[in-house]
């Protein structure tokens, strides 16, 4: 049984991320189990639904603002309103009408509720949680959605599911590669006697802070990088070590690329993105150490 997890990386995330799996599959890779988180989470959808092609064209359709746009340019007192208001700073409408178009009813539920697993972040229980297509097509879309809503930067999606509510966020917030997901059937294949693998794609790179443009984003941006870079890659070696631990082997493929913001991108960029990713997946996948990178 093989196993494909993605990680997050936002807009450079999505097309590099689609630009490795284009590859794999072309050199005959087949994956039994698809993982994501964030960006990682639409690319392994995709590839579940029968529909990466879809994101290799949006790389001469997308531009700033198809999926998230700042409705109140250049007036810091506007951005900080909104912030204590709404709780986020973007408008993600665009992003969930592309999900809606790209991912209709009929898709998703097309997609076996086994195949993917998608990691979201809780704030109502600071937990992660998994969300696959069994718990039906408007729920894992919303959950999909919630997997790349960046915290402060988006809106939080409100889920409830057989009586428990949920405020979901982005899953990179404890599960930057979610391995996790996958190990249960991986385990379950081992007990029964067949070869178990993990291929990683990561994508995740930190922006260098002299590129932030305001002091405020700069401090909010060194703190997210001391989380990233503290607890959450401790998290993921973890998660690898126990992969490690049950005889599951693992490949990892990391991609260079711009780290490019949502709203702020050139067509260049994302065709570029692409190209690293699939350049990287043609170029081999080597073995996996402890994660260096969050």
């Amino acid at each position: 049984m093989r196993a494909l997890v993605l990680g997050g990386g936002s807009v450079d995330g999505i097309f590099a991320g689609a630009g490795a799996a284009k590859a794999l599959l072309e050199r005959g890779a087949r994956f039994d189990l698809l993982a994501g988180t964030s960006a990682g989470a639409l690319v392994a959808t995709a590839i579940a639904a029968g529909r990466l092609h879809r994101i290799e064209e949006l790389l001469e359709t997308l531009l700033p603002g198809h999926l998230v746009r700042d409705d109140q340019p250049f007036a810091d007192l506007r951005r900080a309103r909104r912030l204590l208001r709404k709780g986020h700073l973007l408008s993600a409408t665009p992003l969930w009408e592309l999900l809606e178009v790209e991912f209709p009813d009929d898709v998703l539920d097309a997609i076996p509720a086994e195949r993917v697993s998608i990691a979201t972040f809780d704030l109502r229980r600071r937990r992660m949680f998994e969300w696959s297509p069994g718990v039906g097509a408007a729920r894992f879309r919303a959950a999909l959605f919630a997997s790349m809503s960046v915290p402060f930067l988006m809106t939080s999606v409100a889920l409830a599911v057989d009586g428990a509510r949920y405020e979901l966020v982005d899953g990179g917030v404890t599960a930057t590669h979610p391995v996790r997901l996958v190990l249960p059937p991986l385990w379950k294949a081992k007990q029964e006697g067949e070869p178990a693998e993990i291929v990683v794609v990561s994508t995740l790179t930190f922006k260098a802070e002299e590129e932030i443009p305001r002091r405020g984003l700069k401090r909010l941006y060194r703190i997210l990088k001391s989380v990233k870079g503290g607890f959450v890659t401790e998290l993921s070696n973890a998660e690898f070590d126990a992969a490690e631990e049950i005889g599951v082997s693992q490949r990892w493929i990391q991609i260079h690329t711009e780290n490019l913001e949502a709203d702020d991108f050139t067509r260049e960029q994302i065709r570029r993105a692409f190209a690293d990713g699939y350049a990287a997946a043609r170029g081999g996948v080597g073995r996996v150490g402890r994660s260096e990178r969050a």
